[in-house]
């Protein structure tokens, strides 16, 4: 299977937000879903996002690159409410 697809999430407090771009043609599609606390750190697409990938027909072994942001850590610097740290 040729891998011909870029994948990128971003999760968020609120929602999660996914972009795939097929490489070949050119489409764009996107996805957005509810985040939920237990959701946003760590684990699989399937986890953040259930049923993300059969919602916009990936499979995920065409994935040829994968990038992932979050604002959850920005919103927090941002907004002052987490606890006192440093940013380098």
């Amino acid at each position: 299977m040729k891998k011909n697809a870029v994948l990128a999430v971003d999760v968020g407090g609120t929602f999660t937000d996914l972009v795939i771009l097929n490489e070949q043609t050119g489409q764009i599609q996107t996805l957005k879903v509810s985040s939920h606390a237990t959701r946003s750190v760590g684990g699989s697409i399937e986890r953040r996002a259930p049923g993300a990938a059969t919602k916009l027909g990936l499979e995920l072994s065409r994935v040829s690159q994968f990038t992932h942001a979050t604002t959850v850590c920005s919103n927090v610097v941002l907004q002052g409410v987490g606890a006192r740290t440093g940013l380098l």
